[in-house]
């Protein structure tokens, strides 16, 4: 299927074609004379037509209008952004689209308090554009959309036989959480804009101190404090082989840093715990709904015990107890 999309570009003789991940999507790097290229062939009944043709205007919005460097979709031969592609050997067809390459690494290890602040710094430029783009088709990830009935990535109830005896305590978690943030965002609309939404460590990619965000696939409206927190979220356990005083200057030099460019108060500061809070189970939801990847659905089993005891901390101490990065004294 790859290689029959890729019929519809124009890019000149392929060298090779790599395969990458088979995850959310389906992905290979594509090697060719001059330049090389990220395909993506999209999951079925996740995006509509629509909704994957407005990520990738956002990414040509963000290129032409702002400092942020993006990687650039590739139109094909016929001048559009999205190609549906059929294959014999697939029951359906899929959404394909072909994406310049981003040159450079991730970042797992050895974070330093300079990364942070190129992290709270991205992460706020993007935010202004973000609030300059207006989404039709991708109202995703405000409060209901995260941890709602109708969640994105799937309902708690779904997962009732998975957790047995403690699914009361999972979902009067989920209800006083959700009873939060939807009081905060009725309150703070401002806060909803066009976000990344899954803005983690394996979406930033680093080349010569620089920093670039990849992988906008989950991108819609959400609140803002969404970004920050899935971003601290996958920092978390990294700061912890840290000083308590070490780990709170890092976390300063990110909000600093986002401050710089865009508005942040404290009471907006003290939401993203509950976040962070809300990414936990907004991952849960995920990796149940693709248990049909056996890799995911082992993960999901391995980490069943971990998350079980901070959902019963939150339930037990309030969100004071799982805010291991100190959010709520800054």
């Amino acid at each position: 299927m790859a290689l029959k999309a890729l019929e519809r570009y124009n890019i000149g003789s392929i060298r090779n074609l790599k395969f990458i991940n088979h995850g959310e999507n389906t992905t290979f790097k594509v090697l060719t004379d001059s330049n090389d290229y990220l395909l993506r062939i999209h999951r079925a009944n996740y995006h509509s037509s629509e909704a994957l043709k407005e990520e990738l205007k956002w990414l040509e919005a963000i290129n032409k209008k702002s400092q942020l460097n993006v990687q650039k979709p590739i139109k094909n031969l016929s001048s559009k952004l999205t190609t549906l592609v059929n294959h014999s050997l697939m029951g359906e067809g899929r959404y394909c689209d072909l994406l310049q390459w981003q040159n450079g690494k991730m970042k797992f290890k050895s974070l330093k308090g300079e990364d942070l602040c190129k992290m709270g710094e991205l992460t706020a430029l993007l935010h202004n554009e973000g609030s300059k783009f207006k989404s039709q088709a991708r109202n995703y990830w405000d409060a209901k959309g995260l941890i709602g009935k109708e969640s994105k990535f799937g309902s708690l109830d779904e997962m009732e036989a998975f957790w047995g005896r403690h699914f009361g305590l999972i979902k009067t978690t989920q209800g006083s959480l959700l009873k939060k943030l939807c009081l905060f965002e009725k309150k703070y609309p401002d806060n909803l804009m066009m976000i990344h939404a899954d803005l983690h460590l394996g979406n930033l990619i680093w080349n010569q101190g620089s920093i670039f965000p990849i992988d906008f696939d989950d991108c819609g409206t959400g609140s803002r404090l969404y970004d920050i927190a899935v971003s601290l979220f996958s920092v978390e356990k990294k700061l912890f082989n840290k000083t308590k005083k070490e780990r709170s200057k890092m976390i300063n030099s990110y909000f600093e840093a986002y401050i710089e460019e865009n508005d942040l108060n404290s009471k907006e500061i003290k939401m993203i715990p509950y976040y962070m809070m809300a990414r936990d189970l907004v991952m849960l939801c995920w990796l149940f709904n693709r248990r049909d990847n056996p890799a995911l659905m082992k993960y999901l089993q391995e980490i069943k015990k971990a998350k079980l005891k901070k959902i019963k901390t939150f339930f037990n101490e309030g969100i004071s107890g799982v805010d291991q990065l100190g959010l709520l004294k800054l």
